[in-house]
């Protein structure tokens, strides 16, 4: 009896010690220095390649590089399927080169893409729907078009400083993303950048973008808040476009930006909140495309730029405008937020004294610097 019972016990850690062998198995992780771009596929073996979940790689990469990356994803050149199970890619210590193969063939346009210096180009992870966790080279200063597109299962992203260019639809389809990071390096986002990102709650935009393109923000339907830059002029058709879940909009401009008759398609304007810069309510209420909305809210804060001059400071105090460190001679003008001329004075002095009607927010231009003053 005692011997049957320990040949049972016997059976039973062994079993749990396969199955913890067989569940090590399933999570692997490497890190690989790649010193020669195009390596990468020597420096990893034939066995490890379709085993490997989590892969940390540094050095230099070429396009043969990313297409053997795309295989251990889950992806060939030709977009279908391997064994790849590669979910968790760290790319942040690598330099991405132009060279080597082609890593993707796009067959909507009958070519291949190929990398660039610094660039997340083109297509580079398209449709690795296997990617949960995403880190992208710091070196990198372009992402290019379609180049996350299909990537459902990321949730996550940041975005590193210094890139400027995020092109069209570069994260479209990525229906898990639930959050994202652009450094306020970023002052181009394309067409569809964030197209049917129906995860997606949140974003800040970065305040050097000037225009928010077609369909940026077209089926992110869980969306719940979006601050739109006071730099931005104009907004395309269908750009928030069935953004059914949007309770409240902050824009910043103090000059309604130009929109489309489509760019809030699908958005009950008469329950959604559309917050505005302090002494704007008005004029958003009369504009097109801004008027529909039934609950205009002002609010104090605003990002209207404010270059940093050395020197020129421009604050309120009692009442008024006041500007110090202005050059003799600077002529010093003071606009509305329509843009209307009040006021033109030269500088005499290092303190100058503005008077203007309170519970107002005003432009001032000294030389070729503008500054906000609210009273």
């Amino acid at each position: 009896m005692r011997i049957s019972t320990i040949r049972k016990y016997i059976f039973v850690t062994i079993c749990l010690i396969r199955c913890w062998g067989v569940q090590a198995q399933n999570i692997r992780s490497t890190s690989i220095h790649v010193d020669k771009a195009g390596s990468l596929s020597t420096l990893i073996s034939s066995e490890d390649k379709y085993s490997i979940t989590d892969l940390t790689l540094s050095g230099y990469l070429n396009g043969s590089d990313i297409e053997f990356i795309r295989d251990m994803i889950g992806r060939t050149v030709l977009d279908s399927i391997t064994p790849g199970i590669v979910s968790m890619l760290n790319l942040e210590d690598t330099n991405i080169v132009k060279g080597g193969d082609a890593y993707i063939y796009l067959f909507e346009y009958s070519c291949y893409d190929y990398t660039k210096d610094n660039s997340i180009s083109s297509s580079m992870f398209r449709n690795l729907s296997n990617l949960t966790s995403l880190t992208l080279p710091k070196s990198i200063n372009y992402i290019g078009s379609n180049a996350f597109n299909g990537c459902a299962r990321l949730t996550s992203i940041l975005i590193p400083t210094g890139v400027t260019t995020i092109n069209a639809g570069a994260f479209s389809n990525c229906t898990g993303l639930s959050s994202i990071t652009i450094p306020n390096t970023v002052t181009t986002i394309g067409n569809s950048v964030f197209y049917n990102c129906s995860a997606l709650a949140s974003i800040a935009i970065p305040d050097g973008i000037t225009s928010i393109g077609d369909k940026t923000f077209d089926g992110c339907t869980g969306l719940a808040s979006v601050t739109i830059p006071g730099n931005v002029k104009t907004i395309g058709y269908d750009a928030f476009a069935n953004c059914t879940g949007l309770p409240e909009i902050h824009c910043k401009a103090l000059t309604p930006p130009n929109v489309a008759s489509t760019t809030f398609t699908g958005i009950i304007k008469t329950c959604s909140k559309l917050y505005v810069p302090k002494g704007t309510s008005t004029i958003y209420r009369s504009a097109i495309g801004w008027s529909g909305f039934a609950n205009i809210i002002e609010e104090e804060s605003t990002s209207i730029p404010q270059t940093p001059v050395i020197g020129i400071k421009v604050y309120v105090y009692q009442g008024e405008i006041v500007v110090t460190g202005a050059g003799s001679g600077d002529e010093i003008t003071v606009y509305s937020t329509i843009g209307t001329t009040l006021q033109t004075i030269k500088a005499t002095g290092d303190e100058i004294r503005i008077m203007v009607p309170a519970h107002q927010m005003y432009l001032i231009k000294i030389e070729d610097k503008t500054f906000k003053a609210a009273l």
